[in-house]
């Protein structure tokens, strides 16, 4: 009998932040290291939303990134 066997009534909710780096301003899907290509069918999916991104030169809306407003700041 496994821990879980009567199905699960409530989870404990965690957020990570991860930075994640775009190279000189160029802010779009295709430079995030959660973009994840599925070639067999040409298309694309966020790693962080599951969706799939129709364009990867642009950033989805869904995004769940929070971008900062300093960018005076460099790697």
């Amino acid at each position: 009998m496994g821990k879980f066997d009567k199905g699960i009534t409530w989870y404990t909710t965690a957020i990570a932040h991860i930075p994640v780096h775009f190279p000189e301003d160029d802010v779009k899907c295709k430079w995030c290291p959660h973009l994840r290509a599925d070639e067999a069918n040409s298309r694309h999916f966020c790693r962080l939303t599951g969706n799939v991104v129709y364009s990867i030169e642009i950033i989805a809306d869904d995004c769940p990134l929070e971008f900062e407003e300093n960018k005076d700041e460099h790697i």
